[in-house]
């Protein structure tokens, strides 16, 4: 299995550096425990930059469940087309 992250950072403030950052944070100092706010810097935007693009913890915290879903789901696809043997696929 092929270990990818979940974003990739661009330039400051994108949404991968976003996505990027939010993900980091959440991994450090727990969902609960970080701000928009603290996303925001770590990401060198002001905080309403960041409010406009995703209004709550939660709407970034879902973006992110949906690219891992949808990395998960390429990685299942690639898997089942390498092979055409259903037992293998199966493995796989």
């Amino acid at each position: 299995m092929v270990n990818r992250q979940i974003t990739s950072a661009g330039k400051p403030g994108d949404q991968g550096d976003v996505l990027s950052n939010a993900a980091r944070l959440f991994r450090e100092k727990g969902f609960e425990r970080t701000s928009l706010k603290e996303i925001a810097e770590a990401c060198n935007m002001l905080p309403g930059s960041l409010y406009y693009r995703y209004n709550s913890k939660e709407a970034l915290l879902v973006e992110l469940m949906r690219r891992g879903v949808d990395l998960v789901t390429a990685e299942v696809e690639s898997a089942y087309a390498s092979s055409d043997d259903p037992v293998e696929r199966m493995r796989l």
